[in-house]
């Protein structure tokens, strides 16, 4: 296989000088298809090496795949910058091979032949052929798109099939006499391609088609003649019409708006209208003298945004459908704008398309087939954001039951992957299963028999104690049967499939009808009978309601029923004697300014007997409950007694205070002192805080005086 491998990259060489190609330099082009050639083989987008190809057909997947994914993009800029220019080297140097017989032993014995090296011309077209000479199977089309035009393989195969599929429905439904491809003599084609254009029949097919087959009949003409043999339309203006005024300068009003103003006309802009008129002298125009009808005449050249005209040639406007029939062609049923300026950056700003608004514009002066929408643009019906985005994912899914974000984005690059994100989030056709990676829920697989089951049991439960704990749901042979499910997915995916409608959720909590129970509520229950608990009592609860581990759960209800005494042991209320005024009283002398770390307090020694001893945990329950001056403010519950003790009359933020404690304190202003700082005096429970730079930039602030 290396032997093999060697011997085409060698080959390969060869063919790059005999044809005299200089820029970029053979070594570079073969060392960025080596680069090329590892990652798509590291990341199965193909199961051979660039070298072991042997046909245009293999290496155009290949290449497809390798334009579809950004990582290659970013992680290799520079050989995707040489592939992305010299790749139709490589399908022209295959073409060759088709001249090649291979013998048993897997090597190549070139035929004799004594034509000369093929010529690779400036446009890149593959080989010099004589003008009498052509091929019009279908497969030379698709051949013919991927080299010339740059198109996916994707887009190939579709524009091909679709001029294969209409013209056969065209001939099954008399509308044609004789397929499409089957015409050899070219003004015959142009009559037979006209005559289909104007039958009412194909052009509604075609539209309920999305203006699929049109669009590949265009590429294919184009294939076939060399020019656009379309009808043209002019674009659409705003027009503004006085009366029966007839403009004779419209034609160079025109002309000059093209030269002078590519990025708009202001033509409320009094300067500019001067300006217009100093251009239109310099270059020998004749002007209407009247201002208002001059105003007039320019709104009519082009299309208005924003108060500016803009003016583009009807050819570009065509390019630009022609465009989107391409994305569309390839099977993208939305498509948005932040995509489509990045898609094709290059040509927008080539042709002055600089903002969203112009495009459009752009769009919806030339084709009737799109819904134009604010973010985005859709083919067919109007529909909201996330229904098209939902729509889009379920198209590309594929068979499998789980699919990641990156395989989403790769699959939909005209969709941001925010937009995604954001979608897929909130709707119920999909439930999160790992990290950024999701389940299809029309592909999990529960039988009608299971749904019963399930039913009966919620309801049945919910009726004979009010309430049904998700986690406690029977799941027979449906875990095994959906394997790749987590055990959140297969929950979630069960609520959705089987009991979104029927009855409500709140956490893992089913009831019959809205309600306030929770898992906390329901653990609060629990404890408020309790004479003492320990903590992994109630830990172990929330996990039988809710099926998971969840200590702030936990926590949240013992302190809001309990007395915490220990790390682990809570105990009734009716255990413990607080002296509220007293220690109120106490606090009131040890809390300096509005708030202190509970390990702030040095000692307790002068806190009265209440029935306990008295430590931090004790500490935090009755600023946390019983204080009438005083409140708990935490992080997160912990058994590290980290949280502030706070005065009910301050409005400060945890930040707020955070940043406050490290102002005061005698270190430098850096994340690292600072957290190290908070961390030890108890204001936080570990050293690093996501939030820890604002906290030190507060920090600096408060220092200087500035806040």
């Amino acid at each position: 296989m290396m032997e093999k491998q060697t011997d085409n990259r060698m080959r390969f060489e060869q063919w790059l000088f005999s044809n005299d190609v200089k820029k970029p330099m053979p070594s570079y082009i073969l060392a960025a298809f080596d680069e090329v050639s590892e990652f798509a083989t590291s990341r199965k987008l193909s199961k051979m090496s660039v070298w072991d190809i042997h046909t245009v057909y293999d290496y155009t997947f290949m290449r497809t795949a390798l334009e579809n994914n950004r990582f290659f993009k970013i992680l290799h800029k520079k050989a995707a910058q040489i592939f992305e220019k010299t790749w139709r080297y490589y399908a022209m140097f295959l073409d060759t091979l088709s001249n090649t017989e291979i013998d048993l032993h897997g090597e190549y014995k070139v035929a004799e032949s004594t034509a000369p090296p093929v010529v690779i011309r400036k446009t890149l077209i593959a080989s010099e052929e004589p003008e009498n000479v052509k091929d019009f199977s279908l497969e030379e089309f698709c051949r013919w798109l991927a080299y010339e035009e740059q198109m996916s393989s994707a887009s190939c195969r579709g524009y091909s099939s679709s001029v294969r599929s209409i013209s056969e429905y065209a001939v099954e439904n008399g509308w044609l006499t004789k397929t499409i491809y089957k015409i050899t003599n070219e003004e015959e084609l142009k009559e037979t391609v006209a005559a289909l254009r104007n039958t009412a029949a194909y052009i509604k097919y075609n539209e309920q088609q999305h203006n699929r087959f049109s669009a590949a009949i265009h590429k294919y003409m184009i294939f076939r003649t060399g020019f656009d043999t379309r009808p043209r339309k002019r674009i659409k203006k705003n027009l503004v019409t006085v009366g029966n005024e007839k403009f004779e300068h419209f034609d160079n009003i025109v002309a000059l708006l093209k030269k002078k103003y590519k990025l708009g006309f202001r033509y409320n802009s009094s300067i500019e209208m001067i300006r217009f008129r100093q251009f239109a002298e310099n270059e020998d125009v004749v002007l209407p003298e009247d201002d208002e009808l001059l105003k007039i005449e320019i709104q009519n050249a082009g299309f208005i945004v924003d108060d500016k005209v803009y003016v583009v040639d009807d050819e570009i406007c065509q390019e630009f459908v022609d465009i989107i029939n391409d994305i569309a062609n390839q099977g993208h049923r939305v498509i948005f704008y932040e995509a489509l300026q990045e898609y094709q950056a290059e040509w927008l700003t080539e042709h002055h398309i600089v903002s969203d608004d112009v495009l459009k514009a752009l769009l919806s002066h030339n084709s009737d087939q799109f819904y134009i929408g604010k973010n985005f643009m859709t083919l067919g019906e109007r529909l909201t954001e996330i229904e098209t985005i939902v729509g889009e994912l379920k198209r590309i899914w594929g068979e499998g039951l789980l699919l990641d974000f990156a395989s989403m984005s790769e699959r939909l690059p005209m969709i941001p992957l925010d937009r995604i994100k954001r979608a897929i989030s909130r709707s119920t056709e999909f439930v999160w299963n790992s990290e950024e990676t999701y389940a299809l829920l029309d592909h999990v697989i529960i039988s009608a028999s299971e749904k019963s089951a399930i039913t009966e049991f919620v309801q049945s439960t919910c009726e004979l104690v009010g309430y049904a704990s998700l986690s406690d749901i029977p799941l027979g042979a449906i875990a095994e049967v959906n394997y790749e499910l987590s055990n959140t997915a297969l929950y979630n995916a069960i609520y959705n499939k089987i009991l979104l409608g029927k009855f409500y959720l709140n956490g893992k909590i089913l009831t019959l009808t809205e309600s306030t129970i929770s898992a906390v509520s329901l653990v609060k229950a629990y404890c408020s009978n309790k004479r003492e608990c320990s903590f992994d009592e109630l830990a172990d609860r929330v996990v039988e309601l809710t099926g998971g581990i969840n200590r702030q759960y936990a926590f949240e209800a013992a302190y809001d029923t309990l007395v915490r005494v220990e790390a682990k042991h809570f105990v009734s209320e009716r255990y413990v004697n607080f002296e509220i005024d007293t220690i109120d009283a106490l606090l009131d002398n040890l809390v300096i300014g509005d708030f202190i770390a509970i390990r702030g307090i040095a000692t307790f020694a002068l806190f009265p007997f209440c029935g306990q001893s008295w430590n931090y945990y004790l500490l935090e329950s009755f600023c946390y409950r019983f204080s009438k001056k005083y409140r708990l403010e935490v992080m997160n519950f912990n058994d590290k007694n980290a949280g502030i003790i706070v005065k009910k009359t301050c409005n400060l933020k945890y930040q707020e205070m955070l940043a406050v404690a490290a102002a005061k304190a005698d270190i430098s202003l850096t994340t690292e002192d600072v957290g190290a700082y908070l961390f030890a005096t108890g204001y936080l429970a570990k050293r690093k805080y996501a939030g820890l730079s604002n906290v030190v930039e507060s920090a600096k602030g408060l220092r200087e005086g500035k806040i």
